[in-house]
């Protein structure tokens, strides 16, 4: 009874009619904003502030396929991690077990913190936590740690596309990698420490939704080899 009183108290003071019970309930809602979207192309852009290195601007293509197919158009754009870029809301029923945690302030917002730790112990990510909207059921923010003891962390702007399509408007990544001498420079040179820390801020600029992409737009192109001399 107790336990009852304080989960109505707790959806209460953050403006739910309906209680989420359980994690899997707040999974759930998150999916049934997203699941109508069966592919996607978007064009992206993206700015990377990044220790030690500037990088000009970049744009690309994104490519996306349920269950699981993920791809851009541009090389540059294999820094981004994947995690931070299309959160998909089925994968992570599938493989991962939710637990609600609390509540959160977001960027001046309410927002239930939900833990999630991976069904599969060779699951490359073994604990996230992602941050929902209560009204919207979205994403706000997601933190995992895919390099080690290194924190990721990405906050999502989502908006409606055709007003009815939740979807991406923009991503801004943090993140900090292994410290690493850089392998390319000369011979007797004092080894140069690779970025550390970083911050890309993604933007979808334009999208087109359940278009019927091939699975064939998801392989990719082989890089002709020299003839030998």
């Amino acid at each position: 009874m107790a336990a009852a009183v304080g989960l109505y108290l707790f959806t209460a003071e953050i403006g739910w009619t309906q209680p989420v019970v359980t994690g899997v309930e707040a999974l759930r809602r998150f999916e049934q904003t997203f699941e109508d979207v069966k592919d996607f192309t978007a064009t992206i852009e993206a700015d990377i502030d990044m220790e030690r290195i500037r990088i000009p601007r970049m744009s690309a293509t994104l490519f996306f396929k349920r269950p699981d197919k993920f791809r851009y158009t541009s090389p540059g754009f294999a820094l981004f991690p994947r995690e931070g870029m299309v959160l998909d809301p089925v994968m992570l029923r599938e493989r991962y077990t939710p637990k609600l945690e609390g509540r959160d302030t977001i960027n001046g917002r309410a927002a239930l913190r939900m833990l999630l730790d991976a069904r599969d112990p060779k699951n490359r990510l073994q604990h996230m936590t992602i941050w929902l909207n209560p009204e919207s059921w979205t994403p706000v923010r997601m933190e995992t740690t895919p390099y080690g003891s290194r924190k990721l962390r990405a906050d999502f702007v989502y908006e409606k596309f055709q007003e009815k399509y939740w979807l991406p408007r923009s991503v801004t990544v943090q993140f900090q990698v292994a410290e690493e001498p850089d392998l390319g420079q000369p011979p007797g040179e004092p080894a140069r420490a690779a970025p550390r820390k970083g911050t890309m801020t993604v933007r979808y600029l334009e999208y087109e939704v359940n278009t019927g992409l091939s699975d064939d737009v998801f392989v990719e192109p082989k890089v002709p080899q020299e003839a030998p001399k």
